[in-house]
C-alpha cells in the first residue's frame, strides 16, 4: 500500500485502535513492516501497545505485543527522532520489563534509561526553540505544544535517573500555564 492511499485510510486505522482486533486485520493489508512511515509506525505500535494490556493473557503470549510495538517505535523514533516517539518508546521498553524476568528485564530498563535521556535532550531543544518562538510572537496557538513538551520532558526525567543529575529542570518558562481544557493538576479548581 502506498503512502497515499495509507493517508486516505489513516482515520479509519486510528478510530479502529478502539477495536484492536480490527486494527490488527487492517495492518496486516498495509504491510507495516514495509513502511518508514513514522505515523503509520506509530499507529501499528499503539495497536500492539493496546493488545499487550490485558492481564489475563500468558506472559509468553504477552511478549509479542510488546515485541511488536516496540520494533514498530524504535523504527519511528530513528526516522522522526521527536519526543513523543521517544516518550512511548522508553514507556514499552518498560512495559516489557514488567512482564519479562531474566537478563531481559534489565536490558529493557537500561534501553528504556537510554531513550528517556535522548527524550530529554530533544524536548529541552525543542522547549527552547518553541519557547523562543512564544515570546516573540506571542501567539497563544505556541502555547499548547509548549504544555505537551513540558509534559514530556517532566515524564522522561521523573521515569529515569536523570532527575537526580538535573538541578534545574523546574527553572520556570514561560507559557507554563495549563491549557483551559485539561484537568488540573494541582488539585486546585482553575476557578
Amino acid at each position: 500500500m502506498s503512502i497515499r492511499e495509507f493517508a486516505a485510510n489513516r482515520r479509519a486505522i486510528w478510530s479502529a485502535t478502539a477495536n484492536v482486533q480490527a486494527a490488527d486485520r487492517a495492518f496486516q493489508i498495509l504491510e507495516p513492516d514495509q513502511t518508514t512511515d513514522p505515523e503509520m509506525l506509530g499507529l501499528w505500535s499503539a495497536v500492539h501497545k493496546r493488545r499487550s494490556a490485558p492481564p489475563r493473557r500468558l506472559a509468553a503470549v504477552r511478549l509479542a505485543d510488546p515485541n511488536t510495538a516496540i520494533y514498530a517505535a524504535e523504527r519511528g523514533f530513528l526516522i522522526r527522532q521527536d519526543c513523543y516517539t521517544g516518550i512511548n518508546l522508553a514507556y514499552l521498553f518498560d512495559l516489557r520489563a514488567s512482564i519479562s524476568s531474566d537478563e531481559n528485564k534489565i536490558a529493557d530498563r537500561v534501553f528504556a534509561n537510554r531513550v528517556h535521556r535522548r527524550v530529554v535532550d530533544a524536548a529541552e531543544k525543542a522547549l527552547n526553540s518553541l519557547t523562543e518562538q512564544a515570546l516573540d510572537s506571542s501567539k497563544e496557538v505556541l502555547k499548547e505544544p509548549l504544555f505537551w513538551l513540558q509534559a514530556t520532558l517532566a515524564e522522561a526525567l521523573i521515569a529515569s535517573t536523570i532527575l537526580v543529575a538535573k538541578e534545574n529542570w523546574q527553572r520556570p518558562r514561560r507559557c507554563r500555564r495549563q491549557p483551559g481544557w485539561s484537568i488540573p493538576l494541582s488539585g486546585k479548581s482553575k476557578t
